[in-house]
């Protein structure tokens, strides 16, 4: 079983959305603080004026663990949809039912917040829907494992704990000392290169925008096309990996 293991994303580039669909099982790792100023609770869109942030407010401690983190309020998400529509209105893709039907999941939200877990995880696992596929999800909060650990030997043992035959990592994991856990034949890297499509606001293509982006630049068909192609794993020695071999 190949397994992920990554903090939980609002408005996921396309990528995220690739390797919730690939992997036999995706562990939402909750049980770690949160990252200032990180992408778990903001992505970007691009405007005429360049890529903006759009970011859900967190009322919670900069320490507070993923699984503990509270929203601040729901104004956001008004704000959120109108950004958006505003600023891809004229887009060639651009679908208002689209936008309606993910934005629903988050108008649940009331005036007091919510869980910030719990909200990301129901918004991930219904814009997994809305491309077409289920996702097979667990928060590591739930796994019975050590939870003070950190750092590598955390996530080793949350592969451990789910029966993982390996661990996908991203092309960066081997700079935090996942090759001095992790025994070798388990390890497996993502080298991702964004994809270059036409961006209706842009000269030059900008990447690393959430999947809004691609999605009212090039089309559902065309998204889903890049979420489905298979991701590219290479070895700790660096070859490629072969899961037929």
């Amino acid at each position: 079983m190949r397994i992920i293991i990554s903090q939980p994303r609002y408005l996921p580039v396309p990528c995220y959305l690739s390797r919730l669909l690939h992997s036999d099982l995706f562990v939402i790792l909750d049980d770690v603080q949160r990252q200032y100023l990180g992408v778990e609770n903001r992505n970007k869109i691009l405007t005429a004026k360049g890529p903006r942030w759009l970011s859900v407010p967190i009322s919670s401690s900069r320490k507070a663990m993923i699984q503990d983190a509270e929203i601040s309020g729901n104004a956001w998400v008004a704000d959120h949809y109108n950004s958006i529509a505003s600023h891809y209105k004229n887009a060639p893709c651009f679908n208002q039912e689209w936008l309606d039907s993910l934005f629903s999941v988050l108008r649940d939200i009331g005036p007091d917040g919510a869980p910030y877990a719990d909200v990301i995880v129901d918004y991930l696992t219904a814009l997994c829907g809305f491309f077409g596929f289920k996702p097979n999800l667990v928060r590591s909060s739930t796994l019975d494992i050590d939870h003070e650990e950190t750092g590598p030997a955390h996530l080793y043992s949350i592969a451990e704990a789910v029966g993982a035959s390996h661990y996908i990592s991203g092309a960066n994991g081997i700079h935090y000392g996942i090759d001095a856990v992790f025994p070798e034949e388990m390890l497996l890297f993502h080298h991702y290169e964004p994809l270059a499509y036409p961006q209706f606001n842009a000269e030059a293509f900008v990447p690393w925008m959430c999947f809004w982006d691609m999605l009212f630049n090039v089309g559902y068909e065309e998204t889903v096309r890049h979420i489905n192609e298979p991701l590219a794993l290479k070895c700790l020695n660096g070859d490629a990996f072969d899961a037929d071999a």
